[in-house]
């Protein structure tokens, strides 16, 4: 399980915030729409290929402990009304690399990250939709360019 692409979102002082969502989807920084379960960084967002908690693992949450800046602390959103938590190897990951990890319902989780992202912290976000769509149907099902990456060009400056 891993990511299907990215959207960079520009260089500047600008980070990201999700201003809008609904049940399939985010929107970011009020223009870009991302159509699935997103992994977000401080300028960065990416399609996140899981769609139901179980689909959470070690692998698809490995950028967390390779960016730089790496995040104090990642909130995830696990759906609408999560009735369990992540598995607990998963967490361990994070905690062993010393990253908070912090769990909600998604649109908990939304207000949370754009609460630190205005703090100004170093945060990450994984945010799975509030009803589980796939991914591959929202994309037409794009082939894949590695085992679990579709690269996106940049976006038009």
């Amino acid at each position: 399980m891993g990511f299907m692409g990215a959207a960079d979102l520009g260089s500047g002082e600008r980070t990201i915030k999700v201003t809008e969502y609904d049940n399939g989807g985010f929107e970011v920084r009020g223009d870009v729409y991302l159509p699935s379960s997103i992994v977000l960084l401080t300028r960065t967002a990416f399609l996140w290929r899981p769609k139901t908690l179980d689909e959470i693992t070690m692998d698809s949450l490995r950028i967390f402990t390779v960016v730089h800046p790496r995040p104090e602390i990642v909130v995830f959103g696990l759906g609408r009304s999560p009735d369990r938590l992540l598995a607990p190897d998963v967490v361990q990951l994070l905690l062993d690399e010393g990253i908070a990890v912090e769990q909600m319902a998604t649109p908990r989780a939304i207000h949370t990250f754009n609460v630190l992202t205005d703090e100004d912290r170093p945060v990450g976000a994984a945010f799975l939709t509030l009803e589980p769509r796939d991914l591959d149907e929202e994309l037409g099902g794009a082939p894949d360019l590695a085992p679990d990456v579709v690269a996106s060009p940049p976006p038009p400056r």
